[in-house]
């Protein structure tokens, strides 16, 4: 209160109405203290000077390799020297220090009306409201200014969304105006002031913490902040629109005014770095002897790009010494180095308080070429060589294997360093083909050339040529180094003739609904048969039918067989066989036709048997006889036929014979033979050219002429007088 009351005496001597003073706000309702300045409107001062600008570690990655460059010299600055380890829940210290500046164009809380201008607040409520600012009126702004006994950086700074505080207060001077006074209200004019004090304030719970800057909206705006720690607290980390530049105890952080107001920093005790090592694998055994290796480590360090990194590499011989994430060694360049040896390898990062992380692997220093020991398969050794045996095929430049059949390889392959070797078999047997490991089961076909269904007549009936292919074996270490073999893979003939039979009566195709039939000859057509690499008239042919050979037809040529005629043939199934045998001695045995003969397609009927039916089990009128006719059909004709007693007749279907068969039906019919006759069944039919056809069964049944009504009348009436006779003679007797 005593600063306070001599500050109100002070405006009063100079003129300056109490009115000015009712924007003076308190920062806390328990304490004397209050707050000098507030600027809600920005500064047209900029901090930064183009394009010069730095674009620091703003993601906080830390990573080597990070892009830096420098913010410009600015004519604000700010300065936060932090000390104390930054344990949890502990109280920090720190000076504050910095040369702000602004422009009259902003207003001030310290005067009422902080929505005009500053040049206005101070000619209306410190001045004679003339439209003038004078030195008077700016010099009693400088003393209600100077006099200011702030005691946080609320607004500008937190530590853990906790305000910096400063218990004997944030002191003020050197304010300056950069223009000549009196000057009119509203030119553009900037004003300047440093400010200073010691500030504290207490840790959150978090072992990081969490330092937000508001350089947007306040005194702050567009200043660069820098920060100093006591090592080993560090820089950790900003958003990606901060810039970050110097070390990680001594850094400048800075924000584009494009972006939000407040951003944050995070501060925190040093980590040592974490490494690791990328390239040669580490799951490699070894690495070339007289090629340059790449050698490549990652480093992950928070905070500014600080970390130095370098590499021991150690064999029984001796060591060598490179600096660098990424360093090339030619192990055949170092003097002290032999081939065959380990190699240790070595990466270690330092970051910038001197803590340091290493990682390391061996790797052999290979000079030579993985060795195929053995490779085993059973083929003929050479192009010629058609006896399959075992054989070791890196004795063999070409290797003869039958086509279509499968054969196994297997490689026995050794590596000084690694145990198991890459091993990929390659062939140009199909597009891309390739299978890796030691042991290789494939089939190899004759290509495209060889005569197929495909090949139009007659070009399937001639030559063509084996195929060959190529095999290649490829083995492969962890150093790269690679041995390739190849062999030339010539397939000999291992398959038989096709045989392809077509059957022909009267020039029309044997066929389901066209079938051969009793009494005709057939055709035998070879034509569309072939060899797949011989030609058609250099294979040998052998035919039979039904399991008897045809005599004529045995170890012929082809214009013997291809076409030929068999029959006439019974009713019922023949087996119609064809072999063939072509120059490598591959035979198509017995290929089998089966071959259906039917009936002609005719009625041709006969009753097997007629059986009366008993009239308990059929339901039939009074002078009717029913029975069950039995008809067979030898002929291949489903038609129509009657059955008949003398001039009564049903008409019926007779079922088809077939090559199972006769057809065989049973036929239900009634006939009246009330006048009595002999019981003489007969059947009926006509051919398509009306020749007519009757046969009959004699059943060896008599049927009787049954009683007329006269004859009933009268055997009723000898019947009654009968019994009448018996009652008269009965009564007599009994009398």
């Amino acid at each position: 209160m005593r600063c306070r009351a001599i500050l109100l005496i002070l405006i009063l001597l100079s003129g300056i109405p109490v009115s000015g003073l009712a924007s003076l706000p308190t920062s806390d309702s328990s304490s004397e203290e209050w707050s000098v300045i507030n600027w809600s409107a920005q500064s047209q001062v900029s901090a930064r000077d183009g394009d010069n600008g730095t674009n620091g570690s703003g993601n906080g990655s830390g990573e080597e390799g990070s892009n830096v460059t420098n913010i410009s010299t600015a004519t604000t600055s700010a300065v936060l020297a932090l000390s104390g380890n930054f344990s949890a829940t502990t109280t920090v210290n720190g000076t504050w220090s910095a040369n702000l500046a602004s422009d009259l164009s902003v207003g001030s809380d310290l005067l009422n009306d902080s929505n005009l201008r500053l040049d206005q607040q101070i000619d209306l409520h410190l001045g004679d409201n003339d439209s003038n600012l004078s030195l008077a009126e700016w010099q009693a702004f400088i003393t209600l200014f100077s006099a200011e006994n702030r005691t946080s950086l609320d607004g500008m700074v937190w530590l853990d969304d906790n305000s910096f505080s400063s218990s004997a207060g944030i002191t003020f001077s050197d304010v300056n105006l950069s223009a000549d006074l009196p000057q009119a209200v509203g030119l553009n004019s900037t004003w300047q002031w440093n400010e200073s004090g010691a500030v504290s304030v207490n840790r959150g719970f978090l072992p990081s913490a969490l330092l937000a800057v508001n350089q947007a909206d306040g005194a702050l705006w567009a200043t660069p902040l820098t920060v100093t720690t006591q090592s080993p607290v560090e820089y950790r980390w900003s958003p990606s629109q901060v810039e970050v530049i110097g070390s990680p105890t001594n850094f400048t952080v800075f924000q584009d005014v494009t972006e939000s107001g407040t951003f944050t920093v995070t501060i925190a005790p040093n980590t040592a770095p974490v490494v690791a090592i990328g390239h040669p694998n580490s799951e490699a055994v070894a690495i070339r002897w007289d090629t340059p290796v790449v050698f490549t480590g990652t480093v992950q360090d928070a905070g500014l790009p600080t970390t130095e990194c370098s590499w021991n590499f150690t064999t029984p011989s001796g060591s060598y010494l490179a600096s660098g994430v990424e360093v090339i060694v030619e192990p055949s360049t170092v003097e002290v180095w032999q081939p065959g040896e380990y190699m240790l390898a070595e990466f270690t990062c330092t970051d910038f308080h001197t803590q340091s992380t290493t990682t390391n692997h061996t790797w052999g220093l290979d000079a030579a070429a993985p060795v195929m020991t053995w490779v085993n398969a059973t083929v003929g050794c050479g192009s010629d060589d058609l006896e399959m045996a075992l054989e070791n095929i890196l004795n063999c430049d070409t290797i003869s294997i039958p086509s279509s059949e499968r054969i196994a390889f297997y490689a026995i392959v050794g590596d000084d360093f690694t145990s198991n070797p890459d091993i990929v078999w390659t062939s140009n047997k199909t597009i891309d083909w390739w299978q890796a490991g030691s042991t290789l089961s494939t089939v190899f076909y004759q290509g495209s050339q060889i005569n197929g269904y495909d090949d139009p007549l007659p070009d399937r009936h001639f030559a063509k040529q084996n195929s060959t292919f190529i095999l290649n074996l490829s083995v492969t270490d962890d150093a790269g180094h690679t041995v390739l073999r190849s062999w030339a893979v010539r397939l000999f003939d291992n398959t038989p003739p096709t045989t392809k039979i077509n059957l022909w009566v009267n020039d029309i195709l044997v066929t389901g609904s066209s079938p051969a039939r009793i009494g005709q000859t057939i055709r035998v057509d070879l034509n569309e048969s072939f060899d797949d690499i011989d030609a058609v008239t250099d294979v040998r042919w052998w035919a039979m039918v039904d399991d008897e050979p045809i005599d004529e037809l045995q170890d012929v040529g082809w214009e013997a067989i291809r076409d030929f005629e068999i029959g006439p043939l019974e009713v019922g199934f023949h087996q119609l066989n064809i072999s063939a045998e072509d120059t490598s001695g591959n035979r198509a045995e017995n290929h089998s036709y089966d071959l259906q003969v039917y009936p002609q397609p005719i009625l041709d009927l006969s009753i097997v048997n007629v059986t009366v039916v008993d009239v308990d089990e059929w339901v039939v009128a009074p002078g009717e006889v029913a029975v069950i006719v039995w008809v067979n059909n030898q002929g291949a004709l489903v038609a129509g036929f009657r059955v008949c007693v003398a001039q009564q007749c049903s008409n019926q279907t007779a079922l088809a014979a077939n090559p199972d068969g006769a057809g065989f039906s049973s036929h239900y019919v009634k006939f009246d033979m009330s006048n009595g006759d002999d019981l003489i069944v007969r059947i009926e039919w006509e051919d398509a050219d009306g020749t007519f056809h009757s046969k009959t069964f004699d059943t060896n049944v008599r049927v009787d002429q049954p009683y007329s009504t006269v004859e009933w009348f009268g055997i009723i009436v000898a019947t009654l007088g009968i019994v009448g006779l018996l009652y008269w003679l009965k009564t007599r007797m009994t009398n």
